[in-house]
């Protein structure tokens, strides 16, 4: 299942620029999902009363990661193209229930790694508007077990997902 989804968040950071308008730095944020649920029902084609509902949650997700890149002058303002990378975390959770009263259940923050590129431009003194893009990858993110369906033992059942995410950031900094 894919879905769009709009993260307001916060972010913090440090930026060091070097004599040769070389610039390191490190930053983390936390970002919120406004659309925290996505569902896929798995319909039973001979018997339309029996159905398998999974929902999966990603509530929030964080990021510590590393940026470099080179100041540029433009036109009385400052260009900083920039490459990042570092670690992401996700609070993530998959349910699954049926119209048999079967519901399995497990939330988890997972950890995964980011790697992006992004622009930033200095406007006015102290702040600065910035475009990103990062991709994340998460792995075997959850494995939910379900041991019983409608009564039939299944030791080995489960649901998984392989959570990754595309994500595009827009945001205004202000320097101290």
């Amino acid at each position: 299942s894919d879905f769009s989804t709009f993260f307001p968040g916060i972010q913090l950071g440090y930026m060091y620029q070097f004599s040769n308008y070389f610039v390191s730095g490190l930053e983390a944020n936390v970002t919120f999902n406004t659309h925290q649920k996505d569902t896929l029902s798995c319909d039973c084609p001979e018997n339309p009363y029996v159905s398998d509902n999974f929902s999966f949650r990603n509530q929030m997700q964080s990021s510590i990661k590393g940026r470099v890149g080179r100041a540029l002058n433009w036109s009385k303002s400052i260009l900083l193209p920039y490459l990042t990378a570092g670690a992401s975390f996700a609070n993530v959770g998959l349910t699954y229930q049926n119209e048999g009263g079967d519901y399995y259940s497990k939330t988890t923050t997972e950890a995964g790694w980011l790697i992006g590129a992004g622009i930033e431009w200095v406007f006015r003194q102290n702040w600065s508007l910035r475009a990103e893009y990062y991709y994340a990858n998460y792995g075997n993110s959850i494995n939910l077990k379900i041991p019983s369906v409608y009564g039939l033992e299944d030791p080995k059942g489960n649901a998984r997902v392989d959570l990754s995410t595309n994500n595009v950031v827009v945001g205004v900094n202000y320097w101290i």
